[in-house]
């Protein structure tokens, strides 16, 4: 795979990843993907007749890019999960699940408002590039920082022992802080890396995430990585360099869990 480049291979339905995710013995689908309308069947009898022929059809048939898709995100060194939550009407979600495997690197969206995903191949070093590069950013927000007041209520509850920043040892000019009321929040984003395998649908609550969010008539803004509340203007390179800071922590303990 060339860098910078996606290149689709083709589409699968959440029901036939629902159907091999059983098959395989998982719980659930993969976070974030979710059932976003109702299924195609109109009885159990039925769902449960076309629920036999997925797997053959996964090994043998037209599920061949499913069975991939699925055999390499779970085996995966690295995924990274972006849920978008367009809490405005008019804001554009997304919900995106990246992953590497030794030299291969995949991502799959979930077609707003529907049971749809498209998959892409994708450069396995590049995997913070090309979900932003499906993310819908305005610009950068017009305050040097903003607080969002009851925010932080969405976040996972932090970790312990986390270790303190430098800043916080510092004395630096005050800087003014916009306070943001939830109202004016456009859109708001979670993103978190992990190379553990799933033992759940939904985010970790014990590793380190990235939040971001949009402020209606203003911009975009991306969280301090303490997850405080407080956030700072953010551009497309911004939101690119704190993906990779979560994928380069997971390689670190994938290597020492591997005993490099």
């Amino acid at each position: 795979m060339k860098p910078g480049r996606l290149e689709q291979l083709g589409q699968i339905q959440i029901v036939d990843l629902e159907i091999a995710a059983t098959f395989y013995g998982e719980e659930s689908l993969p976070h974030p993907f979710t059932w976003v309308k109702p299924g195609q069947f109109s009885t159990l009898n039925e769902y449960r007749d076309y629920a036999r022929s997925v797997p053959d059809r996964l090994g043998h048939g037209d599920l061949n890019l499913l069975q991939t898709w699925f055999d390499t995100y779970r085996r995966s060194d690295i995924r990274v999960e972006c849920y978008v939550n367009a809490i405005d009407p008019e804001g554009l979600g997304a919900q995106i699940l990246a992953h590497r495997l030794g030299d291969s690197g995949y991502l799959a969206t979930q077609t707003p408002g529907e049971n749809e995903i498209d998959i892409f191949a994708v450069s396995p070093y590049e995997l913070a590039d090309a979900i932003v590069s499906r993310i819908e950013l305005t610009k950068p927000g017009r305050h040097p920082e903003i607080s969002v007041p009851g925010m932080a209520e969405l976040f996972p509850e932090e970790p312990p022992n986390r270790p303190h920043s430098i800043r916080e040892n510092l004395e630096l000019d005050a800087v003014p802080v916009v306070s943001v009321s939830v109202d004016e929040i456009a859109v708001f984003s979670l993103i978190q890396s992990n190379w553990r395998p799933a033992r759940f649908w939904g985010f970790d609550r014990e590793k380190s995430l990235v939040a971001w969010g949009t402020r209606k008539g203003d911009g975009d803004y991306i969280s301090v990585p303490s997850l405080s509340g407080e956030a700072k203007p953010m551009d497309r390179s911004d939101l690119i360099g704190r993906i990779n800071r979560l994928i380069a922590e997971d390689i670190v303990a994938v290597r020492e869990a591997r005993g490099q």
